[in-house]
């Protein structure tokens, strides 16, 4: 969790290709939590093409804090043991991201317009 509130320094002080380069270990730390090789093989070949999406589009403090704190909830539910909570919160973070990288690409930018979550 500590490296999450690292995270959050880095949006706060601007520096967004810092936070995109520390979410990706974070992520693959995460997937790795769920001991199945080929799911985190899988989401890191995803990520991987994301990352190059987000880097250009994503860089709205707002934004990024939100993502910082759904992933703060997933890892609270998979220390807490409670993995049902973890899978849906998991993929609620999931459908946020995927609708606003969608909404970025289709504006050309961060838009003050948010995908109502």
């Amino acid at each position: 969790m500590e490296a999450l509130e690292t995270a959050r320094r880095k949006v706060n002080d601007g520096h967004h290709t810092d936070y995109h380069e520390l979410m990706a270990r974070i992520d693959t730390s995460i997937a790795n939590l769920s001991n199945n090789r080929r799911l985190a093989a899988s989401l890191d070949d995803v990520w991987s093409h994301l990352s190059r999406i987000r880097a250009v589009t994503c860089t709205d403090p707002i934004r990024l804090n939100e993502s910082i704190d759904r992933r703060l909830e997933v890892l609270r539910a998979i220390l807490a043991g409670d993995t049902d909570a973890a899978e849906y919160l998991a993929a609620q973070h999931v459908d946020r991201g995927f609708s606003v990288t969608v909404e970025r690409i289709a504006l050309g930018s961060d838009s003050a317009l948010s995908v109502v979550s």
